[in-house]
């Protein structure tokens, strides 16, 4: 059951709550309003009196859309009310608009149990600094947001400066691959391969492993992947450099490589490559 008016005006906690309230009546009249309320609207004990006789609700310019407006007649029919939060326009004693606004959020709820209410209890609850600090919070996940793309960007650009593929010949690339292979990194090889591959339209791409001291099973799977790419895009790829130790290692893994050209350096692979080419070092 709601609480009846004398009972909510005796109520020391409605007189002395954090959020700021006022009764009015059915026609929109505020006739009691709590401390809080006059802080928040920063009036002297008497200018609150004086606003109480020049106030209507209805009237206030903060509630003037027809969309705030039908809600009032809501709460004035009885319904318990909850108004979005608005920009408010704070008003002085004279209820007319000043100079300071604040963000809102307004609860409307009857007062007694008759229909229509006699009085409605509203509670303006300040979120100005909620909203701030919202905003804040927001910018800063925005700018450790941007901070992340250009972070991966960065990094986008060390991996693709990190695979250099070297066109040594028209139609002839070269890529020397140095260290261990991980999945993040071979996935940079290969997409670094087939866009060289494709903007210099290469007939031959040569895989230098010297530099590359292990090679198992993921790094095998790796290269394959890469020279089918390559495959498609109609390139052909020559491996060289294979040490003794990992071809022992490809042979103990089971791994096939016998359909792909390879050769003991780089200077063999290249003559490969140009003798596909009907080239030689001589002619050129």
């Amino acid at each position: 059951m709601a609480p009846s008016l004398n009972t909510l005006i005796r109520s020391s906690a409605w007189s002395v709550m954090s959020i700021g309230s006022a009764i009015y009546d059915k026609t929109g009249k505020a006739i009691y309003t709590n401390t809080a309320l006059r802080r928040i609207f920063n009036l002297s004990p008497a200018e609150m009196l004086e606003l109480q006789e020049n106030y209507n609700l209805f009237d206030d310019p903060s509630l003037a859309t027809p969309e705030l407006q039908a809600d009032l007649k809501r709460a004035f029919a009885g319904e318990e009310v909850f108004l979005p939060i608005l920009d408010y326009v704070i008003v002085d004693a004279h209820g007319q608009p000043s100079n300071r606004h604040l963000a809102a959020r307004f609860l409307l709820k009857p007062v007694g149990d008759a229909t229509p209410p006699e009085y409605v209890v509203g509670y303006f609850h300040d979120v100005s600094e909620s909203l701030e600090l919202e905003a804040q919070i927001s910018a800063r996940r925005d700018e450790i947001e941007r901070m992340s793309q250009q972070d991966s960007l960065l990094k986008a650009e060390i991996a693709a400066r990190a695979v250099p593929v070297v066109p040594i010949l028209p139609g002839i690339l070269v890529l020397p691959l140095v260290g261990g292979i991980d999945p993040m990194q071979a996935d940079q090889i290969i997409t670094a391969l087939l866009q060289a591959s494709s903007r210099s339209n290469a007939d031959t791409v040569i895989l230098d492993l010297t530099g590359v001291p292990v090679v198992d099973t993921a790094v095998a799977n790796y290269i394959l992947q890469a020279i089918n790419a390559l495959k498609l895009l109609g390139t052909e790829t020559i491996v060289v450099g294979i040490s003794n130790e990992i071809a022992q290692t490809i042979v103990q893994l089971g791994i096939r490589l016998d359909t792909i050209a390879t050769r003991a350096d780089l200077q063999s692979g290249l003559m490969a490559a140009l003798e596909r080419q009907n080239l030689t070092i001589e002619s050129i």
